[in-house]
């Protein structure tokens, strides 16, 4: 009887948000408190759930609660800035006053569509034959090409690199931070990782002895990297990595390797550090103090109640730039087209689908789509998307709130995998969408969900292959 309530619940409370994004025209104090109070109860209900063990219910390591907790910084940081008197309506993250409480209401639907999903999902992937999947593959092919990338990423290191040039210079739409070597090296050394987790799984340790026991070389390429991306002002390729490293820890061993309290304080530490690293980048200096003072005082002249997230938070903006142009303006959703595009950018180089399929730069993604229209083509900076934003842009919002409910059951069938029976064995496939989108899962919030999807899709051609070198049978 209580999932029948909480499901009626939910169900309820998506419909008062539609109803409140589809008549509200301006900024109204009861509504956002509205918003905001059913919210809560929506959490509780997902922290609730009765399809997970208590054990897993109370580990906020989760990918879940990862990307959860983004969305939630996404729809309310702003809203209760503005409530407290951080922020006023006319505060640019809001587009236009007239916008506020829909852009709440929009991405309150998406979280509780999302905790729908979740909650009414109660199995894991389905899991193989643990005898036909016991077999140890070796390390060391893997290793060699992690080791020639990463040689190859260390040559294109320059001053530009060092000081945050490269950022300041490549921008715009079209500009790339990451060039093919390192995204070679990305999937070299997920693979690594992973398959190192597959030749551990049950084999119960620490986290210490688990780093450890891996390849010193490795070890120190990879710390090397992570270091050099820090200084280069570069937060999500560190944020990822480090993520897959402690995800695949979590899924040989199936249990959550500290407390919480200590997750929560890595958390805040964390995103303190990342903020300041965020601000310093764009100061053009070799001079490293130069770039922490810099960014200590901006962070510091931060208005939020939060100053540690109030970029992510920013992110609002691409919803209410996707909400005024369908709503405001009344104009067509885009029927799926640049979801279709990122399947076929999945399979496809882009260079080579722009002779067989070219469009215009917007069509390429959300992110360029909503860069678009609030500042044109020749933009030098991408403003970015959001989880709900990229699929609203294409489905309107009954799409948006089945694509989130969708979310929902992909995100739960992760946590119930990551934290199963240490005994049981999932297909190489599985195994490497489990930890890799666990990893991104907080990163997701602020992006697309198919684009995400790539580098775990490589990691896994590669793992195939090595696989294949070492085993003739079929996995």
């Amino acid at each position: 009887m209580s999932k029948f309530i909480n499901n009626s619940l939910l169900i309820l409370i998506i419909g008062l948000f539609a109803y409140i994004f589809k008549t509200s025209d301006g900024y109204s104090n009861e509504q956002i408190i509205t918003i905001l109070t059913l919210s809560a109860v929506t959490i509780v209900v997902f922290f609730k759930d009765k399809n997970v063990t208590a054990t897993q219910r109370f580990r906020l390591l989760r990918p879940s609660v990862l990307l959860l907790l983004g969305m939630c910084i996404i729809a309310y940081q702003n809203g209760i800035d503005l409530l407290v008197g951080n922020y006023d309506m006319n505060t640019n993250v809001f587009l236009h006053h007239s916008l506020i409480t829909k852009g709440i209401a929009f991405a309150s639907m998406a979280i509780v569509a999302f905790i729908f999903g979740y909650t009414n999902t109660s199995m894991p992937f389905n899991s193989i034959n643990s005898k036909s999947y016991n077999q140890e593959i070796s390390l060391d092919a893997l290793i060699v090409l992690s080791t020639i990338f990463t040689l190859m990423f260390l040559s294109t290191v320059d001053s530009a690199f060092i000081t945050g040039q490269s950022y300041v210079e490549s921008g715009s739409l079209e500009g790339s931070h990451t060039n093919n070597s390192e995204i070679l090296l990305n999937i070299c050394n997920a693979a690594v990782l992973i398959q190192y987790a597959i030749n551990n799984t049950g084999r119960k340790m620490s986290l210490r002895r688990f780093i450890g026991g891996m390849p010193k070389l490795f070890i120190i390429l990879l710390v090397l990297y992570l270091v050099l991306r820090l200084i280069s002002g570069a937060r999500e390729p560190v944020i990822r990595t480090s993520l897959i490293l402690l995800f695949s820890y979590v899924y040989a061993n199936r249990e959550q390797p500290f407390r919480n309290f200590i997750f929560v304080i890595c958390i805040i530490a964390t995103s303190f550090i990342l903020s300041i690293i965020s601000i310093g980048r764009g100061v053009i200096t070799n001079d490293l103090s130069k770039k922490y003072e810099t960014g200590l005082a901006v962070y510091e002249a931060r208005q939020s109640f939060s100053p540690s997230t109030e970029e992510l938070a920013s992110s609002q903006f691409c919803d209410m730039i996707a909400i005024n142009e369908f709503e405001k303006q009344d104009n067509e959703h885009l029927h799926g087209a640049i979801q279709g595009r990122y399947l076929a950018v999945l399979f496809i180089p882009n260079r080579l689908l722009e002779n067989i399929w070219p469009v215009e730069t917007e069509m390429q993604g959300s992110a360029y789509y909503i860069t678009t229209l609030e500042r044109g083509r020749k933009s030098n900076i991408g403003l970015g998307t959001t989880l709900q934003s990229d699929f609203y842009l294409d489905f309107g919002i009954v799409g948006m709130i089945v694509c989130m409910m969708l979310m929902g059951v992909l995100l739960k069938k992760v946590d119930l995998s990551l934290y199963s029976d240490v005994k049981l064995r999932y297909s190489l496939f599985a195994t490497t969408m489990i930890i890799m989108l666990s990893s991104s899962a907080f990163y997701l919030s602020r992006s697309a969900f198919i684009p995400s999807i790539r580098l775990p899709l490589y990691t896994f051609i590669l793992l195939y292959i090595n696989r294949l070198i070492h085993d003739n049978r079929y996995i």
